[in-house]
């Protein structure tokens, strides 16, 4: 007959701690294997074994799991490092830089981030260069339009201090045409700076646009029915057989033509 093995339970074993040489298992193994002498059985061995159980089992390798346990808190703070210094300090790098930007660098000030493993951190670091370099543009273009504007309101106003003082001073000795004069010299100061209030409320419409409708126009239309100083000439034909339309209001294509038109006439001669 073949070997066989059969499980029995076993009472508990009150007692019998994880250090303890007894099994706590709550069942017991035996094996029976048959001695043969020429295909007779001539006895069995019998053999019996309790298990031990999780705990006892668990505290026998008590030292190799720590060492495991030991090997996974160090590979676990390798991959903190690597992670810290790929990911972690480009990330601070680029938060330094936009600190920086927010005091007042300028772009050409700010050092090159270490590039990153990870591909955000360099998209981040671009884009915060582009932001310093819009922003300076924007200094740049408000400090130069302010100069231009403290100008151009400083000549008109100059004009009109010195008509209004010389009609304060000499009205009654002036002629009815010298008054006259004056009073038309600080006229047309106090229209040009009327034009140029209303170029700083339109630039200032067309930096924070605000949603339209449709609008259109047409180009010839609205180059002949302008006021202008200089002469201009249609160069294309066709502007004058047919309409050319154009996606703008005509009052605002009125002023984009007006305001280029004047530039010429005072700064072109």
């Amino acid at each position: 007959p073949p070997a066989a093995a059969v499980l029995r339970d076993r009472p508990p074993q009150p007692g019998v701690g994880s250090a303890s040489i007894s099994r706590a298992a709550p069942f017991r193994v035996f094996l029976a294997h048959p001695v043969l002498d020429g295909g007779a059985v001539i006895g069995v061995v019998v053999l019996s074994r309790t298990p031990a159980s999780i705990d006892q089992a668990l505290y026998g390798k008590r030292w190799e799991v720590a060492g495991l346990a030991a090997a996974l808190l160090l590979v676990a703070g390798g991959l903190a490092l690597v992670i810290a210094y790929t990911v972690s300090r480009p990330i601070e790098a680029v938060a330094a830089q936009a600190r920086a930007v927010a005091a007042g660098a300028r772009a050409t000030t700010l050092p090159r981030t270490r590039r990153s493993a990870v591909r955000e951190a360099d998209e981040m670091w671009a884009a915060i260069q582009s932001m310093a370099a819009t922003l300076e543009y924007r200094a740049d273009y408000i400090g130069a339009f302010a100069a231009e504007m403290s100008h151009e309101f400083k000549t008109p106003l100059a004009a009109i201090r010195g008509a209004l003082e010389l009609l304060a001073d000499h009205a009654a000795t002036m002629t009815e045409a010298e008054r006259a004069t004056f009073l038309g010299q600080a006229g047309a100061d106090v229209a040009r700076l009327d034009r140029l209030v209303r170029r700083l409320l339109e630039l200032a419409r067309a930096e924070a646009p605000q949603p339209r409708g449709e609008e259109a126009c047409d180009i010839a239309a609205v180059i002949h029915a302008l006021p202008m100083p200089v002469p201009v000439m249609l160069e294309a034909p066709t502007l004058e057989r047919q309409a050319l339309r154009v996606a703008i209001g005509a009052e605002r294509l009125a002023t984009v033509i007006g305001n280029l038109v004047d530039n010429i006439a005072r700064h072109a001669g």
